[in-house]
């Protein structure tokens, strides 16, 4: 049946809407199926272009005839034996053909000769060694309705050539392939033939050079081969072993080739038929390959998606340890409480409520004299390092566990040595912006002692000036929350000291809000500050990001193709 202009419109709008979305997937994750994926998506994005779309936007177009095969074949030979003279170099020297090379009738020439086939090839009339272009030679010896393409090795040593030599395979209404009877068993040919089988173009094996002696033999083995892993409709034709003198091949040895050339070059229908069997064919292999398409664009968003969990689930373990730290009495080590100790006993503050202590003890214990001067500052200097190293700690143990979930995966450690920002630890202005938080949150606490009010103070408390009242909260803050659960450490009676002293200014309810106040600040300021460092990994990830919708576009434009075809 003749397909209407409204159906062939119809596929061709299927056709180019697929073909756009193959265009637009990108693989950017390294990846085992990386390469494979990209492949594919390349042929099946040429197959559209190059074959299915100006096939069939032209279905009276000639025949195209692709003869391919592996090295020393004998494809220059059976093409310059078809035609009745050298038109492709033939010989031992390896690789011989290097460019594409057609010979039609020249009542076909100009469908070669345009932009509609191979378009990406240059054109040429000269034969030559240029890959990047189509020798198009007309001879009236080539029967009208069907032209010859002497492809390259598609073994080739060079690349480019066997490049070439699968793009012109893909771009065929009908294989001719050929081997010889002593290579036909290689890996090589049935490759390619597996290929042709998967896309249901159809083949003729041209079995070349077979001994007289063995070919009953040879054509058997190679039949029941066909039968077994060969494409569905493969013709099979066996040329004997022998050339004529001027290294032609004898007529009767190409005789049924000949003739099935010329039928088809007579039989329209028969033509329309071969072409219409490598299209469908073609086109109900489409639905498997794109399929495998769409699966690498899940793989890719799967692993993609894992990446940012890892990242994500690695700095909020991050932010909990933050929140961990800060408030179980961690940061009330150390330096810190032992400047806070002679801080309190220099100044004798330890008095308040009743409190009494040996002047010196504490001093001494710590390395200071008694009377040896311990500053507000002094104290504050303190908390901010012990902040900085409690951040620089967080955030590297967060980079390195990210960095370690990240190199589980082959996209991941791509992505890890590819950035220059040093991923697998803590960015290196971490301990600075550490101390800026520090340095904020202590001026914070002192604004909220200035908000108190000086009249609210006891007349013992106004003695002392904003600063100590502002240090005695930023201790008391800093010591063990109740409220965190029953592990929490003990608080030191130096923290009992600091409270003591902050209640005598504020009283016990403002300084429980106070309290609850500066935690809550310092714990969202210092995870602020940790989860900072998740950005650096959601960057790399943005300029890697997979659209993973792309893959059911992909799926459903196949079955709009497969629908309409």
């Amino acid at each position: 049946m003749t397909p209407s202009g409204d159906d062939v419109y119809a596929l061709d709008r299927r056709l180019v809407d697929l073909r756009d979305r193959l265009v637009a997937v990108e693989y950017p994750l390294a990846d085992a199926t990386v390469a494979g994926a990209s492949r594919e998506r390349d042929r099946l994005v040429r197959t559209i272009d190059e074959y299915l779309l100006p096939r069939l936007r032209d279905l009276e177009a000639p025949l195209l005839a692709v003869v391919g095969g592996p090295t020393g074949s004998g494809k220059s030979t059976l093409v310059n034996s078809l035609v009745g003279r050298v038109v492709s170099e033939a010989g031992v020297r390896r690789p011989t053909t290097r460019a594409a090379l057609l010979v039609c009738n020249p009542d076909d020439a100009g469908t070669f000769s345009g932009d509609t086939v191979l378009a990406s090839l240059g054109r040429t009339s000269e034969p030559g060694q240029d890959p990047a272009a189509l020798c198009v030679l007309e001879d009236d010896d080539v029967a009208p309705g069907v032209a010859l393409l002497d492809a390259p090795d598609v073994d080739s040593v060079v690349e480019a050539s066997r490049d070439l030599a699968g793009r012109l395979l893909g771009t065929a209404d009908v294989w001719l392939f050929v081997v010889s009877a002593a290579r036909y068993a290689d890996a090589v040919p049935w490759e390619l033939l597996h290929r042709a089988r998967d896309r249901g173009t159809s083949v003729v094996l041209v079995l070349d050079r077979v001994r007289h002696d063995v070919v009953d033999e040879v054509v058997a083995d190679v039949a029941l081969l066909l039968h077994r892993e060969g494409p569905r409709r493969t013709g099979l034709v066996v040329v004997p072993e022998g050339l004529r003198d001027d290294g032609l091949l004898p007529d009767d040895s190409v005789a049924l080739l000949r003739g099935w050339l010329a039928e088809l070059s007579s039989d329209r229908d028969a033509r329309a038929w071969l072409v219409y069997q490598t299209l469908m064919g073609m086109l109900d292999g489409l639905e498997s390959a794109v399929t495998s398409v769409a699966d690498a664009v899940d793989t890719q968003s799967e692993v993609w998606s894992a990446l940012l969990r890892q990242a994500e689930q690695g700095y909020a373990r991050a932010a909990t340890s933050a929140r961990e730290v800060l408030t179980d009495g961690t940061m009330l080590r150390g330096e810190v409480l032992a400047r806070w100790r002679t801080w309190v006993e220099l100044r004798r503050l330890a008095r308040v409520k009743g409190t009494r202590r040996r002047p010196g003890r504490v001093a001494r214990a710590f390395g200071g004299a008694p009377g040896e001067a311990v500053s507000t500052q002094d104290v504050q200097v303190s908390v901010t390092a012990a902040l900085q190293a409690v951040v620089q700690a967080i955030a590297d143990d967060a980079a390195d566990a990210v960095a370690a979930g990240w190199r589980f995966y082959p996209a991941g450690s791509a992505l890890l040595d590819a950035s220059t920002a040093g991923l697998d630890r803590a960015s290196p202005d971490t301990s600075e912006h550490a101390a800026r938080a520090a340095a904020e949150w202590q001026a914070y606490a002192e604004d909220l002692v200035r908000d108190q009010g000086g009249g609210r103070r006891s007349a013992r408390a106004r003695r002392l000036d904003t600063h100590d009242l502002t240090l005695a909260l930023v201790v008391t803050a800093l010591a063990p929350d109740p409220q965190v659960g029953a592990h929490t450490t003990t608080p030191p009676p130096d923290a009992a000291t600091a409270r003591r002293l902050a209640v005598s200014g504020f009283g016990e309810d403002s300084v429980s809000s106070l309290v609850v106040a500066l935690r809550a600040d310092l714990v969202r300021r210092v995870q602020s500050l940790v989860l900072a460092g998740r950005a650096r990994y959601t960057t790399v990830l943005d300029t890697a990001r997979v659209d993973g919708g792309l893959s059911e576009l992909l799926r459903e434009a196949v079955k709009e193709v497969d629908r309409v075809r």
